[in-house]
């Protein structure tokens, strides 16, 4: 009986290290592919999941089964990313900010004002720029599956509308844990702290924290306008998502699901941005109507805070990587002279 008991176990272990479980309508043994996202299940990265959990199916004639696991289930952002280095999970998508603490060039994406609008962010990520980034993640046992968008950032606060740098008067503002964004924050006054995006509505709640600093869509999502009076439509960072892979997991996948794989995730990328553009669009409305005081930045405000930002352009020019940094300012004024 305890032979029978511990090769039971055993076949269960098996099971787990090959993210098998059952048989597909096909007859084929079942793939469970594990996405993780740290945002609410009605965030647009979870609408992606639903996208490619669909596609998948429909690929692989059911033999494919994607799982999904929304906020922050699977762990913050940090932690699912070095989870897929290390083979644990299968998809996270999430920040593109996070990875210049391994691939410095991508903070070139985080410039402030460094896009003006999203149509000059799709021509630079679906151009070459972009795929030379995704195909960079390789080095750190990641696959770039695809961009998404989060769209342009966005202040909120407590403490009084903020039009100007000179308006932060060093309010606490939860950034991302990017360096980059972090030196930006506090060169325009704010004092800015890295935090879990799962631990901010608390910290605003108990005001530990005075704002921070996301997408409409995500501020939306995760009701931090209930508990803000300001929000600044500032637009100062554009901040774009990617569909990040195991390397690990995904090269033990059978070759004509990995290229499946592949493809629906593209396709999933461009479903997201379709739908973040509308959440986002909607939401500025949305955190409005429930309160929250709204600044629109001009056009002359975000002139006055490029120029203010000079330094940071200049400081991480050669942290990116003179060659890089060159490159990706050339591709954007093409991109805007086309236009």
């Amino acid at each position: 009986m305890r032979k029978i008991i511990k090769l039971f176990l055993i076949s269960l272990c098996i099971l787990a290290l090959t993210g098998c479980g059952g048989t597909s309508a096909s007859g084929k043994e079942k793939i469970i592919i594990k996405y993780g996202t740290t945002l609410a299940p009605e965030h647009s990265l979870n609408k992606c999941g639903e996208y490619l959990k669909e596609r998948m199916y429909e690929l692989s004639d059911g033999r494919v089964e994607v799982q999904i696991f929304p906020s922050g289930q699977l762990g913050g952002e940090k932690a699912q990313i070095e989870s897929l280095m290390a083979g644990g999970h299968d998809l996270h998508m999430g920040s593109q900010a996070l990875i210049s603490n391994w691939i410095p060039e991508y903070s070139v994406l985080d410039l402030p004002y460094l896009v003006y609008n999203e149509q000059e962010a799709e021509q630079l990520l679906k151009g070459e720029v972009g795929e030379k980034l995704l195909t960079a993640l390789e080095d750190i046992g990641l696959y770039g599956m695809g961009w998404g968008e989060n769209g342009f950032r966005l202040f909120t606060n407590n403490k009084n509308p903020v039009k100007h740098p000179e308006d932060f008067g060093g309010m606490i503002i939860r950034s991302m844990e990017n360096k980059l964004m972090l030196d930006a924050m506090a060169h325009w006054g704010a004092n800015p702290t890295p935090m879990s995006i799962t631990e901010v509505y608390t910290a605003l709640q108990q005001d530990t924290i005075d704002g921070q600093e996301n997408p409409a869509s995500l501020i939306y999502s995760q009701r931090f306008n209930e508990v803000q009076k300001y929000m600044s439509v500032s637009n100062h960072f554009y901040s774009p998502f990617v569909l990040y892979g195991s390397k690990a997991k995904i090269d033990r996948l059978p070759e004509d699901i990995k290229a499946m794989l592949f493809q629906a995730c593209r396709e999933a990328c461009d479903y997201q941005i379709e739908v973040a553009r509308e959440q986002n669009t909607q939401n500025i409305k949305d955190i409005e109507a429930s309160g929250t005081e709204v600044y629109y930045f001009t056009d002359e405000d975000k002139s006055y805070w490029r120029e203010k930002s000079e330094e940071i352009y200049e400081k991480y020019r050669p942290v990116i990587g003179e060659e890089t940094f060159d490159y990706v300012m050339e591709e954007i004024e093409k991109i805007r002279g086309e236009q």
